[in-house]
């Protein structure tokens, strides 16, 4: 059996996505909120960076894997991951612990877009 690259960073998200909600998960205990922010602002950051986190990633995993199951050049592969987990590590840092308005979260989404849009692109070219 053939190993796909893009599981590495399947495998890397889930791990992120996993640390994320159990980020929230010791928030929420340490402050007894069990449903929604509570009006926190730690709890509300925490969350929202998990949110995004899987939000962004769904469609660029499902890009990524489907671009090399097609065949893809497998060198597309790592730059376009290690692009989105920068991206994404970019927004976290951002979301969590600057200004919401902050330089590193914007380019982290726009690196995240970027991404996924290329990885897109190079779908619908295989499809042509």
């Amino acid at each position: 059996m053939t190993t796909l690259l893009s599981g590495y960073y399947v495998a890397i998200v889930g791990l992120v996505l996993t640390a994320f909600s159990f980020h929230v998960s010791v928030q929420r205990g340490r402050k007894n909120i069990w449903y929604d922010d509570g009006g926190d602002l730690t709890l509300a950051r925490a969350r929202r960076a998990h949110y995004t986190m899987l939000e962004f990633s769904v469609i660029f995993l499902l890009a990524l894997v489907t671009y090399e199951l097609m065949g893809g050049a497998k060198g597309w592969i790592h730059p376009l991951g290690l692009a989105f987990l920068l991206g994404r590590l970019l927004h976290v840092i951002g979301a969590l612990f600057l200004k919401p308005a902050s330089p590193p979260r914007a380019l982290g989404a726009l690196i995240s877009h970027v991404a996924t849009v290329i990885v897109s692109i190079r779908v619908l070219m295989l499809l042509m």
